[in-house]
This record gives C-alpha cells, sequence and structure tokens, in this order.
C-alpha cells in the first residue's frame, strides 16, 4: 500500500506512519553505530490490501535495494548457507522475501508454494488454523519443528536459516487477535525447554515470540551463547 507514493508499513491494515524507506534509514543507521552487527529483515506485502499482482510491490523493494546495493546482502549462490561466514554479512541486511516477482534476497517460499530451500521455518501462527486447533497444538508443533530442525541433539539443523515462530494468536470478537492468552502457555514451556540446554553450546533457531520477556530472552540466548 503507498502512502504519499512511497511504501508504507502496515500492522494488518492499519498504517504505523512510516514508510519502508525509513525503516532502511534507520537500519542503515544502526549498522553504522554497530558495524559487527547485521539485520535480518522479512518483507512481506499484505495482499488483501494490495491492488496489483504484486509485482509493484516487489519492484518497489528491488529500486530499493538497487539504490544502495552495498547495504544489503547479496546471496551467493556458489556457497552453501552452512559456508556463509558471520563475517560476510557484518553491517549488512538479510532479506527475507515472502513474496514473488522479484530475485533479490533469500526467498520464503518456492514458486510453486512449496518451502524455500534457504529457509526451513514453522509459519502457523493463527489459532486455530490447520491443524493448530488449540494452543497445546501451537506447543506440540514448536516442540515438532525444534526435533525436524536436530538442535535436541546438537548436530546442525538442515542447510538453511530456521526460524520458530512461536508467536500465536486467538481471534476473538469481531476478529481482533489476542496474543496474551498463547503467549502464557508457550512462553514459559519454550524457557524450560531451553533450560535443559543451559551450557550446552548447541545452536537453536531464530525464536519469533510475542509477549518475549527477559527470562525467556536469556534462555534463548543462553543456549546460542558458543
Amino acid at each position: 500500500q503507498k502512502n504519499n507514493g512511497e511504501l508504507g508499513i502496515y500492522h494488518g491494515i492499519t498504517y504505523m506512519y512510516i514508510t519502508f524507506n525509513d525503516v532502511v534509514k534507520i537500519t542503515e543507521q544502526f549498522l553504522k553505530e554497530n558495524p559487527s552487527e547485521y539485520i535480518i529483515l522479512m518483507a512481506k506485502e499484505e495482499v488483501f490490501m494490495s491492488h496489483g499482482d504484486g509485482l509493484s510491490f516487489a519492484n518497489d523493494i528491488d529500486k530499493i535495494i538497487d539504490s544502495n546495493p552495498s547495504l544489503w546482502y547479496k546471496y551467493d549462490s556458489t556457497k552453501k548457507l552452512s559456508e556463509i561466514l558471520v563475517g560476510d554479512v557484518r553491517g549488512k541486511i538479510i532479506l527475507l522475501r515472502d513474496y514473488d516477482g522479484s530475485k533479490k534476497g533469500l526467498p520464503m517460499w518456492n514458486t510453486k508454494g512449496t518451502r524455500s530451500q534457504f529457509i526451513y521455518w514453522n509459519s502457523v501462527y493463527k489459532i486455530p488454523t490447520g491443524n493448530i486447533k488449540t494452543i497445546e497444538d501451537k506447543w506440540n508443533g514448536i516442540e515438532k519443528y525444534l526435533k525436524e530442525t536436530k538442535v535436541y541433539d546438537g548436530t546442525n539443523a538442515p542447510n538453511s536459516f530456521t526460524l520458530c515462530h512461536t508467536a500465536g494468536y486467538l481471534a476473538r470478537i469481531k476478529g481482533l487477535p489476542d496474543v496474551d492468552a498463547p503467549a502464557k502457555v508457550i512462553n514459559p514451556r519454550l524457557e524450560k525447554l531451553l533450560a535443559t540446554y543451559k551450557g550446552s553450546n548447541r545452536l537453536m533457531s531464530i525464536f519469533m515470540l510475542d509477549k518475549a520477556y527477559p527470562s525467556v530472552i536469556k534462555a534463548i540466548y543462553k543456549v546460542n551463547k558458543l
């Protein structure tokens, strides 16, 4: 959705009074001040807000990337993801592209709608949807995902980014999302599970959480810290 000719940032149907360009500028400033860091940026078009086939959305982002290509990590197809070093991406934005019509960044999906070879993730967030009919089902899906990525036994996950979407919501009156109820169940269980790997130096997924609190963040950090 455009605002004054620029690509706007939306949360659902709500405009956040900031543009994609603004986000990139803020991110660029952060990376200048913290050159040892890197940012993983996931971009998705809110399809129900779209006025086209999605190509204009992709083109808008492509133009922003092309205006400052050194800021963005360009995936080298001759390398396996497991061969990419952190030093290769420091000071850059890694685009995870949840839309078609571009060859920039790493695609979340293949053209046939199957999971991308680059990114392994559990994407279900709405409860109920598909096989996720209860919060308990959501948690079971998280546990299953973590086992599939082999983080339990300390071996390498599939040759891809691994994203664990622990966040979820229940649709309440008029479809308003309730993120508190799932978070109150999921986050303590996740913290307890991660505590069993304290000091194990096993790399886990990138966790996408709602209502994250300090102790669960510390639990993730302690497991990921080498």
